[in-house]
């Protein structure tokens, strides 16, 4: 229900309404790549790009 989309911690207020949405379209692309598992982080690509930088200059 819309109440318990709510409640979820990292959903930012305003897309508890599009979540549902949202979560088709990943399984769809993930059964359509037959793919069984997605890593999420809690970083950034922006995050990413630095240290992958950062770690050639090591």
């Amino acid at each position: 229900t819309l109440e318990e989309r709510l409640l979820l911690k990292p959903l930012e207020r305003g897309r508890e309404d599009v979540i549902v949405a949202g979560i088709c379209i990943v399984l769809e692309t993930l059964d359509a790549f037959a793919v069984e598992t997605l890593t999420v982080s809690e970083y950034s690509l922006r995050e990413g790009i630095l240290l992958k930088a950062l770690a050639r200059e090591v």
